[in-house]
């Protein structure tokens, strides 16, 4: 993990060794064009400096659109003149893509179920919500569907118990927030589906592309209700903090008793919820006002933080990118173009030749 260059045992025992190899993976999230960006990624590009000449830096990504390519690049401090960039073919003709449209919410249930019927096989359904992951297993089992949950709320125990029932096929469907997928080794899912709307064409790729790995036909299909959008933007608003929230955050850390404020009491700051919290502290740290030792936040000292003040702007930028990257994923569900040409363009691939399986192409 990034973080673990914050480390300065750490930093001495890499330091202590000669790599030959410094592999980053999901290397998207260093970059603010990414659509997972993470500052503890960019934060560790100040360490990669200390390694030698002779080490080899090997960056990799499943969703990197031109922009997030050239940063990473230059982020990561890597020599283009030695530097390859080795792409894949994004088109992968074994999956067909195609969008169910849902005149009412209530009808999203029915519309699942039918799909997983239709499409039989190992099937993972996404949702937005841990609640909705539990309801909706729920719902499916009481009609014949042999469908487990998982979410980041459970335990560990738990997690690893339905992981394993769902890759040893003791169950047919698992649905899950997008906590599910990353390390998940079952080549013979049939079908995702996405019951809540994507926040980005990248996730829905990615999420997606855990269908079929075995090379077999599979199916992936986005159940989309026009309100889908509006509760997406909503939880836009709960992502970015304002100015006087970051504030706000500021001062329950400088205020903390010697010793600092613990990362667990960001769960407890009355109108600010802990996904804004969060938020407040990657800003608060990427500006240098506060740090974190053992896992306290501590106040930096300043004489006039108001005075000072908060640079948003870094904030409103990437919210504007993460609206736009929605506003994608609505094209995507109710325009008439080929699914498939849809997605691979996004990444600033050319889609040449004809479509393999698309809803809209193949009139289905």
């Amino acid at each position: 993990a990034p973080e673990r260059f914050e480390s300065e045992h750490f930093r001495s025992l890499i330091a202590s060794r000669e790599v030959s190899l410094l592999v980053i993976d999901e290397a998207h999230c260093v970059s603010h064009w990414g659509h997972d960006f993470r500052p503890q990624y960019r934060r560790m590009s100040r360490y990669l400096k200390q390694f030698s000449e002779s080490t080899t830096f090997l960056a990799l990504t499943a969703t990197a659109t031109n922009n997030v390519k050239h940063e990473i690049v230059d982020v990561l401090g890597i020599d283009r003149e030695r530097c390859a960039l080795v792409e894949g073919n994004l088109d992968r003709k074994n999956l067909t893509y195609k969008v169910v449209a849902s005149k009412k919410v209530k009808d999203k249930e029915e519309i699942l179920l039918s799909q997983l019927k239709r499409h039989k096989g190992a099937a993972i359904v996404y949702a937005n919500s841990r609640k909705d992951c539990e309801n909706l297993s729920y719902f499916l089992r009481r009609n014949e569907i042999k469908a487990g949950f998982y979410h980041a709320g459970m335990s560990s125990d738990s997690r690893t118990r339905t992981q394993t029932d769902f890759e040893e096929s003791r169950l047919d469907t698992i649905v899950s927030t997008t906590a599910f997928g990353m390390g998940i080794d079952k080549a013979d899912v049939r079908q995702v589906i996405h019951f809540s709307m994507p926040p980005s064409l990248e996730s829905y790729y990615q999420e997606s592309g855990r269908a079929g790995r075995d090379g077999d036909y599979s199916v992936c299909t986005l159940i989309f209700q026009k309100r889908d959008l509006a509760i997406q933007k909503w939880m836009l608003d709960k992502r970015y903090p304002t100015y006087d929230q970051i504030l706000a955050v500021y001062n329950e850390i400088k205020d903390a008793p010697a010793g600092g404020l613990h990362w667990s009491e960001l769960n407890d700051l009355g109108d600010i919820n802990a996904t804004l919290a969060n938020r407040c502290v990657e800003h608060l740290r990427g500006l240098g006002y506060i740090d974190q030792v053992r896992g306290y936040f501590i106040a930096l000292e300043f004489e006039d933080v108001e005075a000072i003040g908060f640079d948003t702007d870094d904030l409103a930028l990437r919210r504007r990118m993460d609206e736009e990257r929605l506003e994608s994923v609505n094209d995507y569900a109710q325009g008439m173009a080929c699914r498939r040409s849809r997605l691979i363009e996004y990444f600033d691939q050319r889609f040449a030749g004809l479509c393999s399986g698309c809803d809209i192409c193949d009139n289905f």
